[in-house]
């Protein structure tokens, strides 16, 4: 048992899911609704960033917001649209 928990928290693990976090952080954008769901955008990212803390790189909340919302690549029309259609299925 301590052999695997070596192997699968060893340094060079640690370092893999470092660098696994930081593409997911860098790499996943909120294009549209249609194309990924707010819901999995978010959930991607604070995974990420419960990795990178686990791994002792975390950043602070604010970077992590500044971060969310750095990657979201649609235009307000585009999201007050998606909200506008949630919204309509509710009533």
């Amino acid at each position: 048992m301590t052999a695997l928990r070596t192997h699968y928290d060893g340094p060079g693990m640690t370092r893999c899911r470092l660098e696994s976090a930081k593409t997911i952080i860098s790499g996943t954008k909120y294009l549209a609704e249609n194309t990924l769901l707010f819901e999995k955008y978010v959930t991607a990212l604070k995974a990420a960033f419960e990795t990178r803390n686990e791994c002792g790189e975390g950043i602070t909340v604010n970077a992590q917001v500044y971060t969310l919302l750095k990657n979201i690549e649609c235009t307000i029309s585009q999201v007050m649209a998606t909200v506008a259609a949630e919204l309509h299925q509710f009533r």
